[in-house]
């Protein structure tokens, strides 16, 4: 079993609360942070670590007719999105 830990994150980066769980892999820690998005409806992204990794950063998709919405930079953060864009 893994540990991992949920920084539940407002637009502008903020952490508003936190989460820890054991899993047996990554599939079922990112499907968690789907499940903390819908439970916390003021946060705009899931950012989940397991030790120093980051596995997964599950963001809420942007309400129709707005833009993308405009977050604090976090170059980790930005990394993993662009590995994940391939």
């Amino acid at each position: 079993m893994n540990f991992y830990l949920y920084f539940i994150c407002r637009r502008d980066g903020v952490a508003i609360s936190l989460d820890a769980r054991e899993f047996p892999g990554d599939a079922p820690a990112a499907a968690h942070a789907e499940a903390l998005l819908d439970a916390h409806p003021s946060a705009d992204r899931v950012v989940v670590r397991c030790g120093e990794r980051v596995v997964r950063v599950r963001r809420r998709a942007p309400a129709a007719g707005a833009g993308s919405p405009r977050l604090a930079f976090d170059p980790e953060v930005a990394g993993i999105e662009a590995a994940e864009r391939g």
